[in-house]
């Protein structure tokens, strides 16, 4: 299925519904929540933020970091990346598993920045373009298959238009947008006035992210900013169903990703991570004295027993 492609026709279509994106976040955005939120309204997943570097060593690592399955599609893969090359061999790795790659820019993570990764390349421009450049030399005559850029925004307004355009001279299919700068608190407002001036100065798709927990979240972006994508990360672990139209998250998502976790075991196998998982989708589920006591269980079996005790699980 070619993302880029729906995305063109939502800008075509104004008053449609923007295509909808599970964002790449680390630890949880493994198969079984990408199913998950594939089965309940989200259009496009993406695998979790990969480091190209450690992804290229060895079919075993490989292996580890991305497991995929034809029902999840389209699925597109983040690399985190600082040389061209290296983010072209990961993606030439990947070609046949998704329907695209995106370069993470926007990480701000101080153990990433520290490693000159995510929103550490926001202060090389000139590095982000080359790696699209280069990608998009390399990858593009292969059909259906987007080459992007995820970043932030930047404190400087001249500047982040300045990016965006860079990255689109490059050749970047659509660009992903978190409404805030790097140094910004999650709890801070969006800039949807950036946005806007944006989208007035690139042609390319826009996918906007942050701060989207439900409908009205993603209506406000798409009236302020008139971006065709729309991408939700905490939104979508708190209830994964929200872009399905369910304002709270339901009783069956919690068994439903139990069962996939257990189909796909291989590629969610740390238990501290699905205790973590399974707190945050119930977390609308449980009073706050449940939720402490689901993060003391000990292990999947314990943690099995007090979803069932709550009848959460069968």
């Amino acid at each position: 299925m070619d993302v880029v492609e729906m995305l063109r026709q939502t800008r075509e279509k104004k008053n449609s519904r923007p295509i909808t994106f599970s964002a790449p976040m680390v630890r949880y955005s493994t198969l079984p929540f990408r199913m998950l939120c594939h089965n309940h309204g989200c259009d496009v997943v993406f695998s979790p933020m990969i480091v190209a570097k450690g992804f290229n060593k060895s079919e075993q690592l490989r292996n580890i970091e991305l497991q995929s399955d034809p029902l999840e599609r389209p699925l597109l893969v983040q690399f985190a990346s600082k040389d061209a090359e290296e983010f072209v061999t990961a993606s030439e790795y990947v070609v046949n598993q998704c329907e695209g790659v995106n370069l993470n820019c926007g990480c701000p993570s101080k153990k990433v920045r520290k490693v000159g990764l995510g929103s550490a390349l926001l202060d090389k421009p000139e590095l982000i373009a080359d790696i699209i450049k280069t990608s998009h030399s390399r990858l593009g005559e292969k059909q259906n298959f987007s080459v992007s850029a995820k970043i932030r925004i930047l404190p400087d307004q001249g500047e982040t238009i300045e990016l965006c355009k860079r990255i689109e001279k490059m050749h970047s299919d659509f660009i992903i947008i978190h409404a805030r700068n790097r140094f910004q608190k999650d709890h801070e407002t969006p800039n949807y006035e950036m946005m806007s001036l944006i989208r007035d100065s690139i042609q390319i798709p826009i996918v906007a992210n942050g701060s989207i927990f439900n409908q009205q979240d993603w209506e406000l972006y798409k009236n302020k900013t008139r971006c065709e994508g729309v991408m939700s990360a905490r939104g979508l672990l708190k209830n994964p169903g929200m872009f399905e139209g369910s304002t709270l998250t339901k009783p069956e998502y919690v068994q439903e990703l139990w069962d996939l976790i257990k189909k796909h075991k291989a590629s969610h196998s740390k238990y501290e991570t699905t205790k973590k998982m399974f707190g945050r989708i119930t977390n609308d589920l449980l009073n706050k004295n449940d939720r402490i006591l689901l993060q003391q269980c000990k292990n999947e079996e314990q943690l099995k027993e007090f979803l069932s005790e709550r009848d959460l699980l069968n």
